[in-house]
């Protein structure tokens, strides 16, 4: 399938692995599921067994598992076939229903948890010395006692965010009940619903930008029982400030922003002269001093590296980071003498998780251009993701992989296929050849951020040349096509807006298509409609009003808010342009007052036209 059909649909049809045979200890667990004498370690080895997909449940009256339709109490497992049915079938179902609740990811994670989270996958480690943060302490303890909603941490990566965050409960007054996000959650509704409506609340959620439910916290603390008792703390890249700003949608003077700067030089000293690192000598200090510029995160894995003596003189901090992922990589692959090019396995690898963002195990078609790319079977990637996850450089959670530090991921990106000292791999006939029909979305906005962040130029030429082979494909397809392509670049249009707003230029301006049918998998058939594709096209405008193309933008909202006004059809398209306009228009405490004399400016333009 061409990349532009697999834009025009987006479905990715998802087949699991070919089952493995039933373990001993799988088929015992099973006998006494039937017995009814499951135990927490029967549940966990379930879980694990799922996880791994060495079994599938399906509950349910009339679930559907390997074996065909499987009602009652009959249960399905492994290929030998086997097919058992228990005396007790509420047994069973309670059993099934423990597997079921265990496995589902909590939203709420206590301060402990969260701590053990990070700290499990840190590129170094948060315990030790905490200092250079006293004035943002401060500021933090000022906003809690406050009448702020929301407080938003911001700085660069490495900088202490998580830290600070892990510094809370000293922080925070003593009535207020402490949680943090699981960035991965599902859903927040259910956790947050079980939350006492008597107590003061503060939720916190790190790395807030790569948070997709961010929308569900918003109606926490303004449309239900807990308004007013809740207090978000979001952590993020300073990019990203103002996105998550509009996507809160609060009054100014609710939101306080915070910047997370580069620690002080005598403040890095001072962290590596304490344990864990326990410097003693002061040119070595110096050096990472120098190194690290303020980055604690730098500094730490300076100091590690320093420790298994490896030579400060010429490191960089971006060679710090590839150092410490090389030594990583070399003891992996030193335990694995046996299997050929398993170093370069586990550079690629990394390479394509760095530049997809996630990969999906279950995703056969995905998985099937990542083995052949590599040369690698199913038994070596289970191998490397393995043991990637072992060394802490990759989180899974059930059959999705990320590298666990985006500084990491920021750095692999940069450093592996955009900087021409370091390059090591084609972007273009690694990653985009390959991967783009199947991971549009996905790519374009790696490639977006990979601009913005590194502040490289290969990867905004990259991006501009396939929206520009995008928007050049509207001209000879349908709605589907246009529908789905606004879809995968709406999280590109905050830090791309030039390129994105001829798109909409093109779609709004253009002709009006007539309907056409999308067949999903589990939805049946579904109408694409000119009316859908411009409701879409609000939305994707709601993000370019940021980074300088405000003006462009009012315009556009302006003739969608009387688009067809005599026809009802686009009424939803006309309402949400004007709320649109309205946003832009309020005034909030540290908007800037440019802002609505320009659009004052096109008001005066609207009446005299």
């Amino acid at each position: 399938m061409s990349t532009l059909a697999r834009v025009k649909t987006q479905i990715s049809e998802t087949k699991g692995r070919k089952p493995q045979a039933m373990s001993d200890e799988l088929e015992a667990i099973i006998k006494r599921v039937i017995g009814a004498k499951l135990s927490e370690a029967d549940i966990q080895s379930l879980i694990s067994d799922i996880q791994l997909g060495n079994a599938t449940l399906a509950t349910g009256e009339r679930s559907i598992a390997l074996g065909g339709d499987a009602s009652d109490a009959i249960i399905v497992t492994g290929n030998r076939n086997v097919v058992v049915k228990g005396a007790n079938a509420e047994a069973i179902q309670r059993a099934f229903q423990e597997v079921e609740d265990a496995r589902r990811l909590r939203t709420l994670l206590t301060h402990n948890e969260f701590a053990d989270r990070v700290e499990a996958v840190a590129l170094t480690s948060h315990q030790g010395c905490f200092v250079g943060r006293e004035v943002i302490r401060q500021e933090l303890q000022s906003c809690l006692a406050g009448t702020s909603s929301t407080i938003i941490l911001h700085g660069s990566g490495g900088l202490g965010k998580t830290r600070l965050l892990l510094a809370l409960p000293d922080i925070i007054p003593k009535e207020r009940s402490l949680w943090y996000i699981r960035n991965e959650a599902e859903s927040v509704e259910p956790d947050i619903a079980s939350l006492s409506r008597d107590t003061q609340y503060i939720i916190v959620v790190d790395d807030a930008h790569r948070f997709s439910l961010l929308y569900q916290l918003r109606e926490v603390i303004v449309n239900t029982e807990l308004a007013g008792k809740v207090t978000l703390i979001l952590a993020t890249r300073s990019i990203f400030k103002d996105s998550l700003i509009y996507q809160l949608g609060l009054p100014g003077d609710r939101i306080e922003t915070i910047e997370v700067k580069p620690l002080e030089n005598q403040d890095i000293d001072q962290i590596l002269q304490n344990s864990p690192h326990s410097i003693t000598d002061q040119d070595t200090r110096h050096a990472i001093v120098r190194i690290a510029e303020g980055n604690p995160l730098i500094a730490g894995i300076a100091a590690r590296l320093h420790q298994r003596g490896i030579a400060l003189i010429n490191l960089t901090r971006d060679r710090v980071l590839t150092s410490h992922l090389d030594e990583i990589l070399k003891d992996l692959s030193e335990a694995e003498k046996e299997a050929p090019n398993s170093y370069q396995n586990y550079i690629r690898y990394l390479q394509i998780l760095a530049a997809l963002g996630a990969i999906n195990l279950d995703e056969q078609e995905l998985q099937a251009k990542i083995h052949e790319l590599i040369g690698i079977s199913y038994i070596d990637e289970e191998r490397i993701v393995s043991r990637l996850v072992e060394a802490d450089l990759v989180e899974r959670y059930w059959k999705t992989l990320k590298i666990a530090s985006e500084v990491l991921a920021d750095h692999i990106l940069v450093q592996h296929f955009f900087d021409p000292k370091t390059k090591q791999a084609d972007y273009q006939k690694q990653i985009i050849e390959p991967f783009f029909s199947l991971k549009p979305r996905e790519i374009m906005t790696n490639l977006a951020e990979a601009e913005v962040k590194g502040e490289l130029p290969q990867a905004g030429l990259l991006l501009g040349q396939k929206l520009y082979e995008l928007r050049q494909a509207l001209n000879r397809e349908g709605n589907i096509f246009r529908f789905n392509l606004l879809h995968c670049i709406q999280d590109v249009a905050y830090l791309k807006p030039d390129d994105i707003l001829l798109i909409v230029d093109s779609i709004v301006n253009g002709a009006e298509l007539p309907p056409e049918s999308i067949q999903y998998r589990f939805l049946g058939s579904y109408e694409i409609g000119h009316e859908m594709v411009l409701s879409k096209a609000v939305e994707v405008l709601e993000s370019t009003i940021y980074r300088g193309r405000l003006q462009d933008s009012i315009k556009y909202f302006h003739e969608l808010a009387l688009y067809q006004t005599e026809n009802n059809k686009y009424s939803q398209v006309r309402e949400k342009s004007k709320k649109a306009l309205v946003e832009i228009a309020e005034f909030k405490l540290r908007k800037p007052y440019d802002v609505q004399l320009l659009l004052l400016d096109r008001i005066s333009d609207w009446l005299e036209k």
